[in-house]
């Protein structure tokens, strides 16, 4: 798209935004429902965008792109009045007999560059609190998913004005474009690397920001700990979407002691739910396939370094881009898995054998978008909690806090900025 389009579309917007602030809350509502709609009655042709974009598994596309959408939508719909109201709040003794009050206003114009891990969902969340604050927005989807790009470009086009909404496809040319423009506020899911370049360009023009970015979450085991509990938790949340998740656990801390009885726990669980061999987990349909050569090659390449100590799985087909589950052994190794966020089928597992131990691998922590305790002890959690800084803690889980719209859902420092999600969607998107 070239550069004449992009900036009147802008100015459309632009000179759209005071028409849309005054919109109430039912106008607002009327606007979600309408994307609830078309989701019901698209919900075959968003499955086969996904299943041709990497080979997505029906059951997935319906938990991870269309209920929780459908979910959040809900929750705007029952809320947004109140969410709206005016709040009064206390007056301090300086203006003692005054009355004073918090009002939420739209933002103004805002931006959505959305990644391509869940291409429908990241698209379509952020854009409904957008939409439940009253602002004009435009959406870029990922270009390494060209199906469900198109299939979402299709859905706003048929929704609504380009005034209003509008979606922009193309590759990083297109994301510049759009990032030199004076938005009121940028929404970024993405990569720690493309993030630093948002808030570079936002700073051109003071606009706020939110950043979804990810790191490498941690399951921390305390010792003793019922393995049998956890295997399944791990096994849902590694391997769907083939790893390819923001909040997947990246790798395991357990002790010395429980160590091997994990790997055996989780090797036979693998097998049990997606085959034996390579060829049947190959075959399985629920697993997904890596996005594109890119991010195949970079998983390919750390399963193939000579300081890669795999316990299982290890194999790979380029021409379908599938990893098989793996489980590396990381106690003594200190390649790229320890250092950069996998996002594929890859489990490392260190241990630790004293409190010193543990102590020196949760400093080695570094602000994940999510942290994973399992202990029973009060003591345990605490200490864990103490040495690290995430944007969010599940204990005796994994990811399910992603699924409660009442808890604000963001990163802090290397995993993001800002939070969405219920009540804190609508205020991230409002003055």
């Amino acid at each position: 798209m070239n550069k004449e389009k992009i900036d009147k579309i802008f100015e459309l917007q632009v000179e759209n935004a005071s028409n849309i602030r005054k919109t109430t809350y039912k106008d607002r509502i009327e606007k979600i429902k309408s994307i609830i709609g078309w989701i019901y009655s698209n919900r075959d042709a968003i499955k086969d965008a996904l299943r041709k974009d990497f080979s997505k598994p029906d059951i997935e596309v319906d938990i991870t792109e269309i209920w929780v959408t459908i979910n959040f939508a809900n929750d705007i719909i029952k809320n947004l009045k109140r969410w709206m109201a005016p709040k009064k709040v206390p007056s301090s003794l300086a203006v003692l007999f005054s009355k004073s009050y918090v009002e939420y206003y739209p933002k103004g114009v805002c931006l959505m560059i959305a990644p391509w891990n869940y291409p429908f969902q990241l698209c379509i969340a952020p854009l409904i609190y957008s939409i439940a604050a009253g602002n004009c927005c435009i959406i870029k989807p990922s270009e390494a998913t060209p199906h469900t790009s198109k299939l979402v470009f299709n859905m706003i086009e048929a929704l609504f004005n380009q005034d209003e909404i509008a979606v922009i496809e193309g590759d990083a040319e297109e994301a510049k474009l759009l990032l030199d423009k004076p938005f009121n506020h940028i929404f970024f899911t993405g990569s720690d690397a493309i993030g630093k370049k948002v808030v570079e360009a936002s700073s051109q023009h003071l606009s706020s920001f939110t950043l979804e970015l990810g790191g490498k979450s941690p399951v921390v085991i305390d010792r003793k700990y019922s393995l049998s509990n956890i295997v399944d938790k791990l096994i849902t949340t590694k391997f769907i979407n083939l790893g390819q998740s923001c909040i997947a656990p990246d790798y395991i801390i357990v002790h010395s002691d429980d160590f091997d009885a994990l790997v055996q726990l989780l090797t036979k669980r693998i097998k049990l739910i997606y085959g034996d061999s390579f060829d049947d987990q190959k075959q399985s349909n629920s697993l997904a396939r890596i996005v594109n050569n890119s991010h195949f090659n970079r998983l390919a390449d750390m399963i193939d370094n000579k300081d890669c100590k795999i316990l299982y799985g290890g194999e790979y087909d380029k021409n379908e881009r599938f990893v098989s589950p793996t489980i590396v052994d990381m106690r003594s190794n200190k390649t790229e898995i320890s250092s950069q966020e996998i996002f594929g089928p890859i489990i490392p597992i260190v241990s630790y054998s004293s409190d010193e131990d543990l102590r020196y691998l949760l400093k080695e922590v570094e602000s994940p978008l999510a942290l994973y305790i399992f202990s029973n002890k009060k003591i345990f959690i605490n200490k864990v909690k103490a040495l690290t800084s995430s944007g969010a803690i599940c204990i005796n889980d994994i990811a399910v806090h992603f699924l409660n719209h009442n808890l604000p859902f963001g990163g802090v420092m290397s995993s993001g900025s800002g939070r969405y999600h219920g009540f804190s969607g609508f205020k991230e998107f409002s003055n």
